[in-house]
């Protein structure tokens, strides 16, 4: 039927405006009745899904039943636009969709090849939803953070690891679609990790012909680095901790082998971001994956039972927030390790924590999950998102360094013409908002890069 109504109104060329308007708006209505029906779901997945679906659905009616059109296809990006950035939670939640697909696809064994097609195919419907977004920046950062996770997650080496191909394949076609300098540090985590991982074997190498000493080599415990380089990935350096001395004696002999090869250079251990495999002494002994707070705690209690909340706080010296969250998921109902006395989630510094030698599990390897503010990784948070303090402060540079660009170039400009060309140079990666531009244009002249013209106040020049 459109297709026929097409063809009739395309006899008289201007009446097909009407048609498009009408388009528009339908799609406009379609896709804010999904967005207020997946608001009160609150599923991340389900609303991409969904987005994905409807987006698909019109660009088939288009192609059918307008047989291309490109008014008609222009009319599709701007309604589609529309929608996705009627919400400013949908770079979250597309990030989310992007993480649950590769850690979905990370589960797959064997060659990427044999499903190529099929992946490519998902990757390229999530790069057109990408490809409307406004604030494509807080993408890039909530991207960045996930990618951290899964990367760090790694049980297996990563050279040979089928997900890291991947996500090499969503890098390249993040950068195709952005340019190098907004995938430039999603590519140096990558390159970070194959590097950690030539490093490891050629360290793990040294080790079989070295000792380290007052340490039984038979007995040490086995360690895997991953050195990550500042600036590139989202995590911020975190206060040291009390780390056992032959834990600290293998931590130091990485070190001075990585120093050998990379001289000049200086390694800040990140316990946070760390994970560990500890065997449990239960009446069933169980190994225990945990993370590197977690091990430090559970080391105290070799030789006692029973220790204070105050007396774990002042031999691990973890950070109070990290430290009560982490005792709190060892002494959860679903993983009992510790008992905790009296009951509850508050934690003060006389509260005591007894090791749960009962402790059983169907499994011989339990993974011990840390609690979290949220209750799943993939629930909407009910209130508006705000731009990531990250976010904010990078575009305050980017928008002052388009602006001393511009005025580089031209010299002179006047108010109005200086908004307008920096909006349209970042818009690629975000839209910045006239007041924000105005914003740095006066922290420009404060600190005399430009400078206003005596008789026209509207009127800038760039201070060579």
């Amino acid at each position: 039927d459109l297709q026929r109504m097409f063809r009739l109104f395309s006899r008289v060329p201007s009446t097909l405006k009407e048609v498009r308007d009408e388009l528009i708006r339908y799609i406009k209505e379609d896709g804010e009745q999904l967005v207020k029906k997946e608001e009160d779901d609150r599923s991340a997945l389900r609303f991409v899904r969904a987005l994905l679906v409807q987006r698909d659905t019109y660009e088939e009616i288009v192609s059918q039943a307008f047989h291309d059109d490109k008014d008609f296809k222009k009319a599709l990006k701007e309604a589609f636009e529309y929608v996705v950035n009627m919400n400013n939670k949908v770079p979250h939640f597309l990030t989310l969709y992007v993480d649950d697909l590769m850690r979905e696809r990370a589960k797959k064994k064997g060659d990427i090849s044999s499903d190529a097609s099929s992946l490519d195919e998902t990757l390229d419907k999530i790069i057109t939803v990408f490809r409307h977004l406004q604030d494509k920046d807080i993408f890039e950062s909530y991207h960045k953070e996930l990618l951290a996770k899964r990367l760090l997650q790694k049980k297996r080496n990563f050279d040979s690891d089928f997900s890291s191909e991947i996500e090499e394949r969503m890098i390249s076609k993040l950068k195709a679609e952005c340019g190098q300098q907004f995938t430039s540090k999603l590519e140096h985590m990558m390159n970070d990790m194959k590097i950690s991982a030539t490093l490891m074997s050629q360290y793990k190498e040294k080790m079989r012909e070295t000792a380290i000493p007052g340490i039984d080599m038979k007995t040490i415990p086995l360690l895997e680095v991953h050195v990550l380089t500042t600036g590139s990935w989202p995590h911020p350096t975190t206060p040291d901790c009390i780390i056992p001395p032959y834990i600290n004696a293998i931590c130091d002999s990485y070190k001075t082998f990585y120093i050998k090869h990379y001289d000049g250079r200086k390694l800040t251990w990140q316990y946070n971001l760390g994970s560990a495999e500890v065997k449990a002494q239960f009446d069933d002994p169980l190994t225990l994956v945990v993370s590197t707070y977690q091990m430090l705690i559970l080391l105290l209690f070799q030789d006692t039972d029973t220790l204070t909340y105050q007396t774990i706080a002042d031999k691990t010296q973890i950070p109070t927030a990290e430290l009560k969250r982490h005792l709190i998921s060892l002494a959860a109902p679903k993983y009992k390790v510790f008992k905790k006395e009296p009951k509850g989630k508050a934690i003060a510094p006389e509260h005591t924590f007894t090791f749960n030698r009962g402790f059983k599990s169907k499994v011989k390897r339990v993974r011990i999950p840390l609690i979290s503010s949220r209750s799943s990784k993939n629930a909407l948070p009910s209130a508006p998102t705000e731009v990531p303090a990250e976010v904010e402060e990078d575009r305050k540079h980017l928008i002052e360094a388009a602006v001393v660009r511009i005025m580089k170039a031209r010299k002179e400009m006047n108010n109005s013409n200086l908004i307008a060309e920096v909006i349209k140079q970042l818009e690629s990666r975000f839209k910045p908002s006239p007041q924000n531009i105005k914003k740095r244009i006066e922290a420009l002249l404060e600190r005399e890069y430009i400078e206003r013209d005596e008789k026209d106040r509207r009127l800038y020049r760039y201070v060579a």
